[in-house]
C-alpha cells in the first residue's frame, strides 16, 4: 500500500504509541481507525536496542569542563542565563566538532526520475571572502563524510 513505518523505539502512553507513518505514493490513502500500521516488541532495556556510535571508538566518560556558549551579549542577562541552561541540559544533541557519527537509525535517499535532467542555474554572486568560507566548510564536510 506503500504506507510505511520506521523501525524504532516508542513509548507506550494509556495503550497507545504516537509513531510517524510515510505516504510513498503519489495519492492521499485514508488508513480506517483500527487499522494495523505496526507490531510493537517489549524493550526492556532500550541501550541495548542499537548504538549511535562506532563500537571501534572507545566512548570517553570524561565530560571535561563545560562548553562556553557564544550568546548574543544584546539579549537580557536572564534570558542568556535561560538559554545557557537549557543548552547545557541538552549538551548532549549537540557536536563539540566537526566530526559527526553516523547513525544506524535512518538511512536518505534522494530519488529522482531516470529522464530527469539536472537544473542549470548560474550559482549565486558572492564575494570572494563568502566563496573561501564556503569552500572551507564544503571540504570539511567532505572530508568528515557528511557529503559525498
Amino acid at each position: 500500500r506503500q504506507i510505511c513505518v520506521a523501525r524504532g523505539i516508542a513509548e507506550l502512553c494509556d495503550g497507545k504509541a504516537k509513531v510517524v507513518l510515510t505516504n510513498f505514493s503519489h495519492e492521499y490513502r485514508h488508513l480506517n481507525i483500527g487499522t494495523t500500521v505496526a507490531y510493537i516488541e517489549e524493550c526492556v532495556a532500550a541501550s541495548d536496542a542499537f548504538a549511535l556510535f562506532d563500537a571501534a571508538e572507545p566512548v570517553s566518560t570524561n565530560r571535561g569542563p563545560e562548553p562556553d556558549f557564544d550568546v548574543n551579549p544584546s539579549l537580557p542577562k536572564h534570558n542568556q542565563d535561560q538559554l545557557k541552561s537549557l543548552l547545557l541540559q541538552f549538551k548532549d544533541c549537540f557536536s563539540s566538532s566537526s566530526r559527526i557519527r553516523q547513525t544506524p537509525v535512518a538511512k536518505h535517499r534522494i530519488i529522482t526520475e531516470e529522464s530527469a535532467r539536472p537544473v542549470r542555474q548560474s550559482p549565486y554572486r558572492i564575494s570572494t571572502r563568502e566563496r573561501e568560507a564556503v569552500k572551507k566548510q564544503v571540504d570539511e564536510m567532505l572530508r568528515d563524510d557528511i557529503i559525498q
